[in-house]
């Protein structure tokens, strides 16, 4: 719309006519105010036909009520019957029809509808004791440590393990620590142990107690064999019991206070 236009150009802004007492000449209109009053008619046809045209009414110059029709039409009423399908705000969504399709469309899953508690069909509140109170899985079980020994040990109950499960594994076949677990191999068990050396009697002298399997070796009894190695933990003397599985002999052998003694062999 064109913007407000000056008024004439006349001390107090009006139209006069001719005063032949004074002499005064009647108003002038100038083309410039002419134009000027045109052009904001046309703006003013302009703006009001395109409402008309928004109410799809088309300008009648025989209708005197055409704006106003139009303006029903743009505009609710109170009685409008299109404010039926409207929510209202002061009823905060209860005129919802389809509360199950709304949160559809809010895509709001299952818990929306659900209160924060701590009985069936309830959500937990984030500072819930049954997830405050919850092993998080970053600390890997650190809270059931810090709960002490007794805690641990209920913990391994609950699981199902066993006195085992609280001692390592032996890091080598011959390791002699305490509180450590055998595994398949440990002395020669199972699995005997290779004897290896080019003479029996050097190799024994430092050979950890178990069973070992003998293929070939100077100063062995026998070979093949399998020997079973007993060392006395508070010296360095030495015993071994063989047993030729070809031949059929048993023997024994041993290093005491700094000599060997014979050997001893049994046939079967």
């Amino acid at each position: 719309m064109k913007p407000l236009i000056d008024p004439i150009a006349t001390p107090d802004g009006l139209f006069h006519g001719k005063n032949t007492q004074t002499g005064e000449l009647a108003t002038i209109v100038t083309p410039k105010y002419a134009n000027d009053n045109q052009a904001a008619l046309l703006s003013t046809q302009r703006e009001i036909l395109t409402i008309l045209a928004a109410g799809g009414i088309k300008a009648d110059e025989a209708t005197n009520d055409q704006f106003l029709t139009a303006l029903k039409k743009v505009f609710l009423t109170t009685n409008d019957t299109r404010l039926d399908n409207l929510l209202h705000s002061d009823k905060n969504l209860a005129d919802v029809k389809d509360k199950a399709a709304a949160r559809t469309s809010l895509e709001l899953k299952g818990a929306a509808v659900l209160g924060v508690g701590i009985t069936k069909d309830t959500v937990a509140a984030g500072d819930d004791a049954r997830i405050t109170g919850a092993l998080q899985k970053g600390n890997n079980l650190s809270e059931i440590t810090a709960a002490g020994v007794p805690a641990q040990t209920a913990a391994r109950v609950n699981l199902g393990l066993k006195t085992g499960a609280v001692h390592d594994v032996q890091p080598t076949p011959t390791d002699v620590s305490p509180e450590m677990l055998l595994k398949m191999g440990s002395f020669g068990l199972g699995i005997p142990m290779a004897a290896q050396g080019g003479d029996f009697h050097t190799w024994l002298r430092t050979a950890a107690s178990g069973f070992y399997y003998l293929d070939a070796m100077q100063n062995a009894p026998e070979s093949p064999a399998y020997i079973l190695v007993l060392r006395n933990p508070k010296g360095d003397g030495v015993g071994a019991l063989t047993f030729g599985y070809e031949v059929g002999q048993m023997g024994f052998d041993s290093f005491v206070k700094g000599k060997w003694l014979s050997w001893k062999m049994q046939s079967r």
